[in-house]
């Protein structure tokens, strides 16, 4: 238990007491709670006897916490999951690994004889292939669906639990993209460009949340297949931009995307006498050709000056999300670094999101 968690118990403790800090405590993170009930069945079962049934239990308590410790730190990632608590139920050995989404849960059905960092593997992909993007998915192609599920599951399993991405790589990773030729393949090299310009996570994603929000319900057509094709290659060609060119069109209007990327990249000293200018060019340019959905990015000096530009048209644009995140910067002699930046969605204000077909 890491020094943090240590104070955060000790504060708890000492302001609510003993009964009423474990209780928040669980509220906060059940996952905890199942991890350390499988510390307590695994220890318990050594002594066999009566204690021996709970070795079954408490690996089941160790997978699903675990895979819940995943999911909570993918929600911090993206807002685009339809739930974020999962419930392992064991099937036998023939049956097939399947998820169910039911009442707000990812209930995975996996299979008990497998090793636990397999069962991991199989269970934070059939959880993300689920969850993810619930609505926009049954609009879009298979290969795109394909590559969504597939990247997100390899950035988290490499950030998070680096020890299992052998099991992952072996399992889906290169059964799947085997054919470097397929779309599936194609798609998941030009996500992987996105996120390399640090647009992945901020844009990719929020865009397609937003689209199945606004598409859910309606007839199915190839025009979302088409235009998350052309979201993606614009967003390669924001993420490939070259600073002090501004030859690149940052609004991508199309029936159902309607949002632009405003880059708030000059030095801060400069922007506390041009601030005005992307005030008007909101006003003016974006509200009134109907953007439904701004993404403002800067370097993470210029968050002040980006947090009252928001301020400034609250009137017309809620600031819905914020974070800091890394972006690349690309320059003109072929070089490029990766620099703190800061990350704003702005919606607008009785902005429809549901579109009749």
């Amino acid at each position: 238990m890491d020094n943090p968690t240590i104070m955060i118990i000790a504060i708890l403790i000492s302001t609510f007491g003993p009964g009423a800090a474990i209780a928040i405590l669980i509220f906060l993170n059940p996952e905890k709670i199942q991890q350390w009930g499988a510390i307590i069945g695994y220890t318990l079962s050594r002594f066999g006897g009566v204690f021996k049934v709970l070795n079954k239990k408490a690996i089941q308590l160790d997978l699903q916490g675990n895979i819940n410790d995943f999911v909570k730190k993918l929600s911090k990632y993206t807002p685009a999951l339809e739930a974020q608590k999962v419930k392992v139920e064991y099937i036998d050995q023939n049956a097939t690994r399947k998820s169910i989404l039911a009442d707000g849960t990812v209930i995975l059905r996996l299979r008990k004889e497998d090793p636990q960092d397999l069962n991991f593997v199989y269970g934070a992909y059939l959880y993300v292939s689920t969850s993810l993007l619930f609505r926009v998915k049954r609009y879009i192609s298979q290969s795109q669906r394909d590559a969504i599920d597939l990247y997100v599951t390899t950035r988290l399993i490499e950030k998070e639990k680096p020890s299992v991405v052998d099991y992952f790589l072996e399992e889906y990773l290169h059964p799947k993209l085997k054919d470097t030729k397929s779309d599936r393949a194609i798609n998941y090299d030009r996500l992987s460009i996105i996120d390399q310009g640090g647009l992945f996570y901020p844009v990719y994603l929020e865009e397609l949340h937003f689209l199945g929000r606004k598409v859910f319900g309606n007839r199915q057509d190839d025009r979302m297949i088409t235009e998350v094709k052309e979201l993606i290659e614009f967003l390669i060609k924001v993420s490939q931009r070259v600073v002090g060119k501004d030859d690149t069109d940052l609004n991508f209007r199309r029936d159902y995307c309607k949002s632009a990327i405003m880059i708030v990249g000059k030095k801060l000293k400069l922007l506390y006498h041009d601030k005005m200018p992307y005030v008007s060019y909101i006003r003016e340019v974006l509200f009134v050709n109907q953007t439904e959905t701004i993404y403002i990015l800067g370097p993470w000096e210029n968050k002040k000056i980006i947090d009252d530009i928001c301020i400034q048209v609250a009137d017309i644009y809620y600031r819905l999300r914020f974070r800091k995140i890394k972006m690349r910067l690309n320059y003109e002699d072929g070089t490029n670094q990766l620099v703190d930046s800061y990350a704003v969605v702005l919606n607008q204000i009785g902005s429809s999101i549901y579109q009749p077909a």
